[in-house]
């Protein structure tokens, strides 16, 4: 009964069980499906690996992963990663080589690709023969995984991709400014594009190489677009231009692309040239203490374009002091350091003016 309901959510992904319980279909969606899938539900657990394969995964782990990376979170999923990797071809299963691959040939690799598919090959328990027609698009597998995850032993991978691949990531990156241009009505830094590329381009390798499943969670949107409205707006936008080049629908790409873009671009955008300037006085001339707290509490909400003065002016948006001073602009009068509600409700009120003025509302 369990592996009918299983099978009808699989065939959903092109994916079907064998009599003998084997998955089948496109072995990269497969891998992918498998990784995501023990990821979630063995966050904290053994992993539900053979004993060879247990042992296979901890040299990897050893001898190889450390070159790669120090990090946790990418050693945990390369951990999951050349499991299930192990267990597909230890029982037979290959990816198969398509027409639209990722990389270019093997020859054409950089060194360092190269080196990095020798040290798979070299840890690789199987019966890796030459003669094998397989094992080339294996070991070119493991690399794009790698890249996938932003790791590797070059600094330049997307040069590692194929012509049209790295036409991809052009075309993205172009298309983002172009977006930025018609949005804010200036032009996108050259600096700011290479920022979004190196950024994003773990991302766009996923969504060339491992197609994203229908049965992934949607992104929080509402709370986004509470807490960055106009970053929020201006990525679904941005996605949404998107669905005119990547064969995929709007809510397949919102799932894969709206937190890694949503976060770049909060991350890379300068929001004094994008946003509009609020101005607030924090004037707690007898508490210097609390004034200092309450600057530095301010100035770390740098997706707001915000300037500090410690004296009203015409141009002041808001006023913190431990007194009333002013009937006409907004204030708050705090005697000590406010409670989280408190500091919400005036960062919401600049997020508040903010939307105003840039929309012009």
């Amino acid at each position: 009964m369990v592996k009918e309901e299983v099978r009808e959510q699989l065939l959903q992904q092109d994916i079907r069980i064998a009599d003998n319980y084997q998955l089948l279909g496109d072995e990269r969606q497969i891998r992918t499906l498998m990784i995501e899938q023990i990821y979630l539900a063995f966050a904290n657990s053994p992993l539900p690996f053979s004993q060879e394969t247990q042992q296979y995964v901890k040299q990897v782990q050893n001898d190889v992963v450390p070159l790669l990376t120090k990090r946790a979170t990418i050693k945990r999923v390369l951990e999951i990663t050349i499991g299930v990797w192990h267990t597909r071809v230890m029982n037979g299963h290959h990816i198969q080589s398509t027409d639209e691959d990722l990389l270019k040939p093997t020859e054409e690799l950089q060194f360092s690709a190269k080196q990095l598919m020798g040290q798979f090959a070299s840890y690789l328990r199987l019966r890796l023969d030459p003669e094998d027609t397989w094992v080339d698009d294996e070991l070119r597998y493991g690399l794009s995984v790698c890249y996938a995850l932003g790791i590797g032993q070059t600094t330049d991978y997307l040069s590692d991709l194929t012509t049209d691949n790295q036409a991809t990531v052009t075309w993205v990156v172009e298309r983002i400014g172009r977006a930025y241009w018609h949005y804010f009505m200036k032009e996108l830094p050259e600096e700011q594009k290479q920022a979004i590329k190196a950024l994003i381009g773990p991302v766009l390798i996923r969504l060339c190489y491992f197609p994203p499943y229908d049965i992934q969670p949607l992104p929080d949107v509402d709370f986004q677009m509470q807490t960055y409205p106009i970053h929020t707006a201006f990525t679904k936008q941005v996605i949404h231009m998107f669905t005119h080049r990547f064969d995929y629908s709007e809510e397949q790409l919102m799932g894969m692309l709206f937190n890694p873009l949503l976060s770049t671009f909060i991350k890379v955008f300068t929001v004094s040239d994008i946003f509009p300037l609020i101005t607030v006085t924090i004037d707690l001339i007898d508490m210097p203490a609390l004034e200092n707290y309450l600057t530095q509490m301010v100035s770390q909400w740098d997706t707001l374009n915000i300037k500090i003065t410690n004296e009203l002016t015409e141009d002041t948006d808001f006023y913190l002091s431990n007194v009333m001073i002013s009937q006409e602009i907004p204030g708050f009068a705090w005697q000590t350091i406010p409670e989280w509600s408190e500091r919400l409700a005036l960062r919401q009120k600049m997020i508040d003016l903010t939307m105003r003025r840039f929309y012009k509302l």
